[in-house]
């Protein structure tokens, strides 16, 4: 018998109870926002955060890529709320141009959380397919 390791197989931890499905997070941030509204702007930090716990509770191999991509999408976000808010206070001007940036902020919060769980998919599968190894033995 010898023991081997696959480089992508995630490393499973004592909170296994807590890994969702990353599509489920992404479906979640999409349409809790219709029923209410998470103070602090947490319909744009909130989903960030909990797909980076949920890749750190997988064991994801790719958590970093996965903390770049947040990062760097957060970034943005930051940066166009900011953008947003100078230009809502200014009438003129910004009477045109906010809810173009309100589009704006909504693609890179939805293509920020996208890649995400594009990158956590594969860690997820791996780890649902283990689950199942080890529930049939």
């Amino acid at each position: 018998m010898s023991n081997y390791q696959i480089i992508d197989e995630p490393k499973p931890k004592k909170i296994e109870n807590f890994i969702v499905d990353p599509i489920i997070i992404l479906l979640a941030s999409i349409f809790i926002p219709f029923i209410l509204n998470p103070p602090m702007f947490g319909k744009y930090w909130m989903p960030i955060v909990w797909l980076l716990a949920n890749g750190y509770f997988l064991g994801s191999s790719t958590i970093w890529k996965e903390v770049i991509i947040s990062f760097i999408g957060s970034i943005l976000l930051v940066g166009l709320i900011i953008l947003f808010l100078y230009f809502y206070q200014n009438p003129g001007l910004g009477d045109f141009i906010t809810p173009y940036l309100r589009i704006i902020i909504q693609a890179t919060l939805f293509l920020t959380l996208y890649l995400i769980v594009f990158t956590q998919a594969n860690s997820y599968s791996i780890h649902e397919y283990l689950k199942e190894q080890r529930d049939d033995t």
